[in-house]
């Protein structure tokens, strides 16, 4: 089960994408040498997916000691590859990242936080409905209100007509839903996985 949610988050969140070119990576040389800039092509996300998806224990370890990298770059790796190697006791680490100035960490720390079953990250990933920045990850790069849509609508058993959305002022203007659901679903919220996949 476990094994089938990292690959299921992985596909979402970034794509194993252009080969490996050499085999398996080693975790922390796929986080440090990450480039989110769009002209480095695919090759870093599938060399990052690749480690993570071999290795997802010492990738969990790996991001775990890069979360306050200075480098944004090394930093939303790191973020990135914790989200889906996150233990649900490792929600206080990624907790932080729910306020951060940059949507591509917000989205990603509260997709893993809600995988795991830890409710504060819905509120951010409704805020996010609306985001339409591209975040480094996906093939094409997702943009932040799609990964907040494949989320909310993997793990909350609720839809609001959220999966019809194709642009973020449609998903957006499902939020007052979401955030009524919330409002008397917050003490009581257990996650709910949604049957099949579907694109974000």
């Amino acid at each position: 089960m476990k094994r089938a949610l990292l690959v299921m988050l992985g596909l979402a969140l970034g794509g194993c994408s252009g080969g490996d070119k050499g085999g398996a990576q080693e975790p922390l040389a796929a986080i440090e040498g990450f480039d989110a800039a769009p002209e480095a092509g695919s090759w870093p996300r599938s060399r990052l997916n690749t480690a993570v998806l071999a290795e997802p224990g010492a990738s969990r370890e790996a991001a775990l000691d890069r979360l306050k990298s200075e480098d944004p770059d090394i930093r939303i790796a790191a973020v990135y590859a914790l989200s889906i190697t996150l233990k649900p006791e490792d929600g206080a680490v990624l907790a932080p990242f729910l306020g951060s100035a940059i949507p591509g960490e917000r989205v990603l720390a509260a997709a893993g936080m809600l995988a795991v079953g830890d409710g504060r990250a819905v509120p951010v990933l409704i805020e996010a409905l609306g985001v339409d920045d591209r975040i480094p990850f996906g093939s094409p790069r997702l943009r932040t209100w799609e990964q907040a849509r494949f989320s909310l609508l993997s793990f909350t058993g609720q839809d609001f007509e959220l999966r019809e959305a194709t642009t973020a002022q449609e998903a957006a203007a499902t939020a007052p839903e979401w955030e009524s659901w919330w409002a008397t679903a917050e003490r009581s919220f257990k996650i709910v996985r949604a049957p099949g996949r579907f694109n974000p």
